[in-house]
């Protein structure tokens, strides 16, 4: 009896460990699809930022165009 009390609960842990595993790497994806669009927000300021200041040189105005 004491050996299957030990089954159930080695199983149980197993499933439970199995279960926070899945949680955890679900809310990383999460978490690194949330990155992957602030560095796409971030680059597309920053090129903006660059062609806008490039446009304003005179020596640079043939660039943007």
């Amino acid at each position: 009896m004491t050996i299957l009390a030990a089954l159930v609960g080695a199983l149980a842990w197993c499933i439970g460990l199995y279960s926070g595993l899945n949680n955890r790497v679900t809310v990383l994806e999460q978490s690194n699809h949330a990155m992957r669009d602030d560095l796409k927000d971030i680059r597309g300021m920053v090129s903006q930022l660059v062609l806008g200041a490039a446009g304003n040189r005179p020596e640079t105005r043939r660039w943007t165009k």
